[in-house]
Formats: C-alpha cells, sequence, structure tokens
C-alpha cells in the first residue's frame, strides 16, 4: 500500500507539471488514466472511475477512435467488472474491441 501511495503522490505530480506546460492534452489524459490504475489497485473504484473517465473525455477530444480511447474504455470495464457491475463492463469492453478491430482489423 505505502508504494502505492508514493506512486499516487508522483503522477498526481506529473499531472500537475502537464497541466501547466500543455494542458488537455494527451500527456495530461496519460496522467488521469494512470491516477485512476492506482485508485482502483488501492480499491477505491469510484475515484477510479472519476479519473479514467477525465482521460476519456480528453482522449476522445483530441484523438477519437485511437487506441488510446480503446485503452480507456477497456480501464472503465475493468473497475465496473471489480465493481460488480458486470453489464456495463461488458458494454466499455464491446466499445475498446471495437476500436481496436477498426484499428487493427485481423
Amino acid at each position: 500500500k505505502g508504494e502505492l501511495d508514493k506512486a499516487l503522490q508522483y503522477y498526481n505530480m506529473s499531472l500537475e507539471i502537464r497541466n501547466k506546460l500543455s494542458p488537455n492534452s494527451l500527456s495530461v489524459a496519460n496522467s488521469y488514466n494512470n491516477i485512476g490504475t492506482i485508485f482502483e489497485s488501492k480499491g477505491d473504484l469510484d475515484k477510479a472511475l472519476e479519473y479514467h473517465n477525465t482521460s476519456l473525455e480528453i482522449r476522445n477530444k483530441l484523438s477519437p477512435n485511437s487506441l488510446t480511447v480503446a485503452d480507456s474504455y477497456n480501464n472503465i470495464g475493468n473497475v465496473y467488472s471489480g465493481k460488480g457491475e458486470q453489464n456495463k463492463a461488458l458494454e466499455f469492453h464491446n466499445m475498446s474491441l471495437e476500436i481496436r478491430n477498426q484499428v487493427s482489423p485481423k
């Protein structure tokens, strides 16, 4: 748990710096994504959703239907799965898969 708290501290510092240098950029979205992943690991799933949704919002605005958007959908699906909301999880995993199939079809 101590390592997660330290990681969260560093990711928050990174987010602050990235927001100053380039607000609403993909690097800011990546910071929100990383913080969401830490909250998920800590078991704070509502906070994880909040950060993953913010990341998705930025990614969708800058690079719709990209692999980074697919990653966000997948991460949100994982959080919903952790919350026991399997239908919502499946919905987000399917959106991720749809983009992945469009970007790199077999």
